[in-house]
Formats: structure tokens, C-alpha cells, sequence
């Protein structure tokens, strides 16, 4: 044997063996995500909507009443603003901001915290050929001094209209035919963008910061991602590929940067969908699951395709299997995930799903027995809303006092019997001769 062919085998050999590591680490690292412990709690909270992502340790939500934050550390429950003394009801959809929120009603009741404030705005805005539709209202809510004031209307839901600058010094939103933008504040830049587009097509908002706005161009021949620079107030085309099925195009676009984007798309030439990352440098459509069912946020995805929830976390690089666990609920509506922790809802309940027993145990269940055979009062009458926003869905029946005062007097009484009166969603229905 010559010294080359000596060389040649051992070259080969450590060749080999280092192709075998590699598939012996891929098959280690399979197998522990695959076998990774999975612990899910019981459900801690009955009735939380419209869920924020899970961020150092909490979440924000909004109970049925008003707006919250969760601990998931201590498990104390704060409302972010504690000055409200009627309660906000109906919330149909919310953007979070840093420091607020914008939200939509589907109806504002006269006794509502929102009744005065919209009476007003319809005389201002309103006249008797266009009159304010309440639930086109859109609110913004200051968590700081607790200033609720509607500032626009729109026929359009917040959840696909409108997209949080990667700053977040604000929103831009559809506004009828064009882009506006909105501040942290409240305060409306109109008419920011004015995309140029075909008739029957509709804009759909992305991703913004100070320099850019992205937006689609949604018609039935294509998916069309234009860029918009604010400086020399440019429009350009940057991509046209992103789905297969336009003319059935309606998912949410969550930009995991400027350049990814995530959505579902209908296969082509199947009534199947498919969960999507696209890479707009590369212009690649990368399908991470098909024929999906479930949710997905910027940084987690639930599938539902099977008897049990599959939970994914998410980033530029695709998807990776965290959590599989027995499906509680047949849709569940969110799923936010940071490291190896998560929490995803359903008919307003909150899960915690982790890889440690003892963190996920110390998740308690909420109280959701029958709150009207423990409290009760002379003046008024509590009976649970069967088809209710949830478990906890209450509805107060008085015919004396104000709309103010009787709320905070059956908060104190489901605290004098050892509640929690913000685990309860409380409507109330003062009779006609209540003083609002």
C-alpha cells in the first residue's frame, strides 16, 4: 500500500465518521424534542379575550370589563387602568400598543364607559346621511391617565388592517382608500400612503418602521408585496409570489422582520391550507405545515390538525416542535411562546404549557363554579350568561342606584366572599328608571 492510498483511507474514514455524528446528532436532537416533557395547567383564567403575546414574564388582556395584565411569576392580576369605574363591554378586537390600545366594540350599551364619549363623537363626526355605525368606531385607550376616546372609523378589522411600527411609536391602518398612521397617542397622520391599485383589489398593511411601510396588494391574480419609502415617497413592487391561491387570499401577515413574512395559503388545486414562511430577498415560499389548522403569532404556532395540540415555536427559520398535549378545546384562538414556555387560549380560557412540572403546577384553577349560589344582594340580582363570552360571563339586574355605584358594590361583594371579582366578566342591566 502506497503512503497516498494510506492518506486517501484515512481521509475517507474521518469522512465517514463525521457524517455519521452528524446523523447520530440529528437523530439525538429528534428524539429529545420529540420525547421533551410536556406539563399543561388547567385552565388559570375563564374569561380572557383578544390575548397579548407573552413578554418578560406577563401578558395583557382584556377580562369582559377592562384591560389586564397577568403575572405569570407571582400570579397577581393588575388592571392597567385602575381609575375605570364602569365597565367596557363588547371589546370585539384590540391591537396592543406599548403604552394604550386601539379597539373595536360590536355595540355600546347607554350605560357602557364608552356611551358619553360616542354620543358626543357622532354629533361631531355623523349627520343624518352618513351617521356613525357604533361598531365602525375605532378607540384608543391610554394605560397611563386611562383616557378612552374614539379618534376614527373604519369598516375593516384591526386584526388584518392595520400593523404596529417595528418602533412602536405607532400604527398604520387602512383608512378607506389609502394608509394613515396613528401615535402611540392617539393622534392621526392622514393619508400617509396612497397605493396604487386596481379596482376590486384591497391593501392589506404589514410591516412598518420610520423609513418604510409594506403593504399587499390583494386581488384575484395575485399577492403583491409593495414597499413604500417615506422619504422620496416611492412606491415599488418587491414580490409576487407569495401565494398560490390569490383569489381566496385571507389570512393575517405577521412580519417576523422587513424581509419574513407568515401566513396561510390554499394549496393549489386543493381546498387544503398550508402554513407559510416567504423570504422576500430570496423570493422563496417555504410551506413549514401542510394542510394547517390552528393559529399562529409571531413567535409560536398551535396545529389542531389531530387530537392533540401541537405547539411550535417560531422564528426566520421556520418552525420547531416544542409541546404536544391533550387538546382541551377544539379552536383555540392564540398561542404566544418565549424559550420553552407557552400560553394559548380558547372561549376566553388561558393554558400555561411548559417542560417544568413544578412552574406549571403552580398554575391554579380558576374559580368557575356557580358565582350566583355564593353572592347575592337585597338590590340587585346575578345571573350566569349561559351564552356568555365564557364560564364566567355574569349579568347584574337592579332597579335602583347608578350604573357606576352598582358595579363597584357587586366587586365588593364577590370580594367580600373570597373572589376575585376581575376573574368575572359582569354585564350589566340597570332597568329604564336607573340614573346612568
Amino acid at each position: 500500500m502506497t503512503p497516498w492510498q494510506r492518506d486517501q483511507i484515512v481521509k475517507y474514514s474521518i469522512i465517514t465518521m463525521m457524517v455519521v455524528c452528524v446523523i447520530l446528532g440529528a437523530i439525538t436532537a429528534f428524539l429529545f424534542i420529540s420525547s421533551r416533557p410536556s406539563y399543561a395547567s388547567e385552565p388559570f383564567l375563564y374569561n380572557a379575550f383578544l390575548t397579548d403575546k407573552l413578554e418578560d414574564g406577563s401578558f395583557r388582556y382584556y377580562n369582559g370589563n377592562n384591560f389586564f395584565r397577568y403575572d405569570t411569576k407571582s400570579h397577581t392580576m393588575t388592571q392597567l387602568t385602575p381609575s375605570a369605574t364602569a365597565p367596557i363591554n363588547n371589546v370585539r378586537d384590540i391591537l396592543w400598543l406599548k403604552d394604550g390600545a386601539l379597539f373595536s366594540v360590536s355595540s355600546i350599551a347607554t350605560w357602557d364607559a364608552l356611551a358619553s364619549n360616542y354620543d358626543q363623537y357622532a354629533i361631531d363626526v355623523g349627520d343624518d346621511f352618513a351617521p356613525v355605525v357604533q361598531s365602525d368606531v375605532i378607540w384608543h385607550i391610554s394605560f397611563a391617565t386611562g383616557e378612552v376616546k374614539p379618534i376614527t372609523q373604519s369598516v375593516v378589522s384591526l386584526d388584518t388592517s392595520s400593523v404596529q411600527n417595528s418602533d412602536g411609536k405607532g400604527v398604520v391602518f387602512v383608512d378607506g382608500e389609502v394608509l394613515s398612521e396613528i401615535t402611540t397617542d392617539g393622534t392621526i397622520t392622514r393619508e400617509v400612503v396612497s397605493p396604487k391599485r386596481t379596482i376590486g383589489s384591497h391593501v392589506q398593511p404589514v410591516y412598518a418602521n420610520s423609513s418604510i411601510i409594506k403593504y399587499l396588494i390583494v386581488d384575484d391574480t395575485s399577492v403583491k408585496l409593495v414597499s413604500y419609502a417615506r422619504n422620496d415617497k416611492k412606491e415599488a413592487a418587491i414580490a409576487d409570489t407569495l401565494s398560490v391561491s390569490p383569489k381566496v387570499f385571507t389570512s393575517p401577515v405577521i412580519a417576523l422582520d422587513a424581509d419574513h413574512f407568515v401566513y396561510y395559503d390554499q394549496a393549489k388545486d386543493s381546498d387544503q391550507k398550508e402554513l407559510v414562511i416567504y423570504n422576500v430577498k430570496s423570493k422563496q415560499r417555504q410551506v413549514m405545515i401542510n394542510n394547517f389548522a390552528g393559529s399562529f403569532s409571531k413567535t409560536g404556532v398551535i396545529y389542531t390538525g389531530t387530537s392533540k395540540l401541537i405547539i411550535y415555536s417560531l422564528d426566520l427559520t421556520g418552525i420547531n416542535k416544542l409541546f404536544t398535549v391533550d387538546n382541551p378545546i377544539a379552536r383555540p384562538r392564540s398561542v404566544s411562546c418565549i424559550d420553552t414556555s407557552c400560553i394559548f387560549d380558547g372561549n376566553g380560557r388561558i393554558w400555561f404549557v411548559s417542560d417544568h412540572k413544578d412552574t406549571t403546577e403552580s398554575f391554579k384553577p380558576a374559580y368557575h363554579d356557580a358565582l350566583e349560589n355564593v353572592v347575592s344582594g337585597d338590590d340587585y340580582d346575578l345571573t350566569r350568561n349561559i351564552n356568555g363570552f365564557s364560564d364566567n360571563d355574569y349579568t347584574v339586574t337592579f332597579l335602583r342606584g347608578t350604573v357606576p355605584s352598582m358595579y363597584q358594590k357587586v366587586r365588593s361583594d364577590i370580594k367580600a366572599k373570597g373572589h376575585n371579582p376581575d376573574q368575572f366578566v359582569i354585564m350589566m342591566n340597570p332597568s329604564q328608571y336607573v340614573d346612568y
